[in-house]
C-alpha cells in the first residue's frame, strides 16, 4: 500500500458476531476507538465480517490494517497473502486471553497498529507456535 500516514490508513476491525461474550465486542470497539479520531487518526474503518475478505483486501492494497481474527482456521490461510503482499503481522491477547492477529500493509501501518492496540489495553504477544513455518518462502 502506498499509504504511509496514519490519517490515510484504511482499517478493518473484525468482531466475533457468533460469539456471545460481551468482552469480544468491547475489545473490538475499544481498538476501533483508538484507531479512529479523535483518539487515533485512521481515515476509515470497514467491517467486512469475513477474515478471507480482509486478507484479500490487504493483499490487493485496499486496506492497510486488519485486526481481530482469533480462529486459526480463519487467519492461517491469510498469512501467505500478507507475506506475499509484503505485509507484516503481530499477535495480541484480548481481554479474555484469546490470541488474535493484526496485519498491516507496511512497517508504518504496523507501528501505528501496535501503538493503538496497546493504547486500547491489548497485550502484544508472541505468535502461536503453529504459525512459525507457514509459507516461509513467500
Amino acid at each position: 500500500s502506498p499509504r504511509t500516514a496514519p490519517e490515510d490508513f484504511l482499517v478493518s476491525v473484525e468482531m466475533d458476531a457468533f460469539d456471545t461474550a460481551r468482552e469480544n465486542f468491547a475489545d473490538g470497539f475499544r481498538i476501533a476507538e483508538k484507531l479512529m479520531p479523535p483518539e487515533g487518526s485512521a481515515r476509515a474503518i470497514r467491517m467486512f465480517g469475513s477474515s478471507s475478505l480482509n486478507f484479500a483486501a490487504l493483499g490487493r492494497g485496499s486496506l492497510d490494517i486488519i485486526t481481530g481474527s482469533r480462529k486459526p482456521w480463519d487467519y492461517l490461510p491469510g498469512i501467505p497473502i500478507i507475506r506475499g503482499a509484503g505485509g507484516e503481522m503481530f499477535f495480541y491477547k484480548d481481554s479474555l486471553g484469546n490470541a488474535r492477529i493484526c496485519a498491516a500493509a507496511n512497517k508504518k501501518a504496523l507501528r501505528y497498529a501496535k501503538e493503538r492496540h496497546v493504547a486500547a489495553g491489548m497485550t502484544l504477544t508472541e505468535k502461536p507456535g503453529y504459525v512459525v513455518n507457514i509459507a516461509p518462502s513467500v
